[in-house]
């Protein structure tokens, strides 16, 4: 699976595992992730791994155990990286987008077409056979979606506009508290 988004935020990293997961039909017992702030607060040697809640909520809710890398050892996420450079090379590469759904498209057709169905150099199996092995060990997939939203409370300035993302946007003048 893979898939691009707008930006590297909590809610589109978790929309990305659920779209993940419904792709594979199931879940995971076990997520392995980067040190990034949607999943990892702090990790630091010899202390215990302080998770962002919202993404320990999520793990709860699709019943699978993250797991953090550890800081400074690219080598624990290799085939992740090699992935995204596969991917580099052999779908971007000289190609030009009109949109991130454009993009998309194209990305979800080659990954059909062409990475999904090719013998893989390490394992010497085409990844769509060795997923519908490991098909058999996944969990199920919660009845209801995670809510991926994020809820951010802002106050009505005056002026009537509120600040979202380093913008400003307007809204009545009865939302103004005075």
């Amino acid at each position: 699976y893979a898939e691009f988004i707008p930006c590297e935020r909590l809610e589109h990293f978790l929309d990305c595992h659920e779209k993940a997961f419904k792709s594979f039909g199931g879940t995971p017992k076990r997520v392995i992730v980067d040190n990034c702030k949607c999943a990892v607060l702090s990790h630091k040697r010899g202390e215990t791994v302080k998770y962002n809640y919202r993404y320990e909520d999520f793990a709860r809710s699709y019943g699978f155990e993250p797991f953090a890398c550890h800081p400074y050892s690219p080598f624990e996420k290799g085939q992740v990286e090699n992935a995204v450079g596969y991917i580099k090379k052999n779908f971007l590469s000289g190609r030009n987008f009109s949109s991130i759904e454009v993009a998309n498209t194209a990305l979800n057709s080659w990954l059909t077409e062409t990475a999904n169905i090719r013998v893989h150099g390490t394992t010497k199996r085409k990844p769509v056979e060795v997923l519908k092995e490991e098909h058999a060990f996944l969990q199920k997939l919660p009845i209801d979606d995670y809510d991926c939203g994020i809820v951010k409370v802002r106050t009505v300035n005056k002026y009537c506009h509120i600040s979202f993302d380093g913008n400003h946007y307007s809204v009545p003048q009865h939302y103004v508290k005075e």
